[in-house]
Protein backbone atom coordinates (compact mmCIF):
# COMPACT_ATOMS: atom_id res chain seq x y z
CA UNK A 1 0.00 0.00 0.00
CA UNK A 2 0.88 3.30 -0.67
CA UNK A 3 0.18 6.97 0.76
CA UNK A 4 -1.85 9.12 -0.75
CA UNK A 5 -2.32 13.01 -0.57
CA UNK A 6 -5.14 12.89 1.93
CA UNK A 7 -2.86 10.79 4.35
CA UNK A 8 0.05 12.47 4.12
CA UNK A 9 -1.26 15.74 4.75
CA UNK A 10 -3.89 14.51 7.68
CA UNK A 11 -0.16 13.27 9.24
CA UNK A 12 1.21 16.47 8.27
CA UNK A 13 -1.31 18.65 10.11
CA UNK A 14 -1.73 16.30 13.03
CA UNK A 15 2.54 16.94 13.56
CA UNK A 16 2.30 20.65 12.81
CA UNK A 17 -0.39 21.21 15.58
CA UNK A 18 0.71 18.65 17.93
CA UNK A 19 4.31 18.01 17.58
CA UNK A 20 5.74 21.17 16.29
CA UNK A 21 2.73 23.16 18.68
CA UNK A 22 1.71 25.83 15.86
CA UNK A 23 -1.48 27.42 16.45
CA UNK A 24 -1.88 28.23 13.06
CA UNK A 25 -1.21 26.37 9.56
CA UNK A 26 -1.12 28.09 6.43
CA UNK A 27 -1.37 26.33 3.18
CA UNK A 28 0.11 27.54 0.09
CA UNK A 29 -1.49 25.98 -3.46
CA UNK A 30 -2.54 26.40 -6.80
CA UNK A 31 -6.68 27.49 -6.35
CA UNK A 32 -7.12 23.92 -7.88
CA UNK A 33 -6.47 22.60 -4.31
CA UNK A 34 -9.08 24.38 -2.92
CA UNK A 35 -11.79 22.06 -1.99
CA UNK A 36 -8.46 18.93 -0.67
CA UNK A 37 -7.76 21.74 2.10
CA UNK A 38 -11.51 22.08 2.70
CA UNK A 39 -11.66 18.48 3.16
CA UNK A 40 -8.53 18.31 5.15
CA UNK A 41 -10.09 20.93 7.63
CA UNK A 42 -13.44 18.93 8.43
CA UNK A 43 -11.39 15.53 8.75
CA UNK A 44 -9.02 16.97 11.02
CA UNK A 45 -11.87 18.81 13.21
CA UNK A 46 -13.66 15.22 12.56
CA UNK A 47 -10.64 13.48 13.87
CA UNK A 48 -9.44 15.54 16.67
CA UNK A 49 -6.88 16.57 15.68
CA UNK A 50 -7.72 20.04 15.20
CA UNK A 51 -9.11 22.28 17.60
CA UNK A 52 -10.98 25.26 15.60
CA UNK A 53 -11.12 26.99 19.22
CA UNK A 54 -7.31 26.61 19.61
CA UNK A 55 -6.09 26.40 16.05
CA UNK A 56 -6.41 28.08 13.05
CA UNK A 57 -5.76 26.98 9.79
CA UNK A 58 -5.67 28.68 6.21
CA UNK A 59 -5.60 27.55 2.65
CA UNK A 60 -4.53 30.69 0.35
CA UNK A 61 -4.90 29.68 -3.15
CA UNK A 62 -3.05 31.59 -6.16
CA UNK A 63 -3.75 31.19 -9.79
CA UNK A 64 -2.46 28.40 -11.93
CA UNK A 65 1.08 28.58 -13.05
CA UNK A 66 1.65 26.98 -16.52
CA UNK A 67 4.65 26.04 -18.37
CA UNK A 68 5.46 27.81 -22.15
CA UNK A 69 2.88 25.85 -23.84
CA UNK A 70 0.26 26.79 -21.20
CA UNK A 71 0.00 23.01 -19.70
CA UNK A 72 -0.01 23.57 -15.75
CA UNK A 73 2.93 22.53 -14.29
CA UNK A 74 2.69 19.27 -12.48
CA UNK A 75 5.03 19.10 -9.59
CA UNK A 76 5.04 14.96 -9.25
CA UNK A 77 6.41 14.83 -12.95
CA UNK A 78 10.08 16.32 -11.86
CA UNK A 79 9.72 19.50 -13.97
CA UNK A 80 8.90 22.06 -11.45
CA UNK A 81 10.15 25.61 -11.77
CA UNK A 82 11.93 26.67 -8.12
CA UNK A 83 9.94 28.89 -6.56
CA UNK A 84 12.80 31.86 -6.69
CA UNK A 85 12.98 31.65 -10.33
CA UNK A 86 9.10 31.13 -10.36
CA UNK A 87 9.30 34.98 -8.98
CA UNK A 88 12.37 36.05 -10.35
CA UNK A 89 10.14 36.00 -13.74
CA UNK A 90 7.34 37.77 -12.53
CA UNK A 91 9.28 40.52 -11.44
CA UNK A 92 11.14 41.05 -14.52
CA UNK A 93 7.19 40.24 -16.68
CA UNK A 94 5.38 42.83 -14.36
CA UNK A 95 8.27 45.50 -14.60
CA UNK A 96 8.16 45.18 -18.74
CA UNK A 97 4.39 45.95 -18.47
Amino acid sequence: GGFNYDSTDLAAMEYRLHTLNCNRVIVLTDKGQEFHFKQLEGASIKAGILDPTIHKFDHMGFGLVLDENGEKIKSRSGDSIQLMSLLDEAQKRAADL
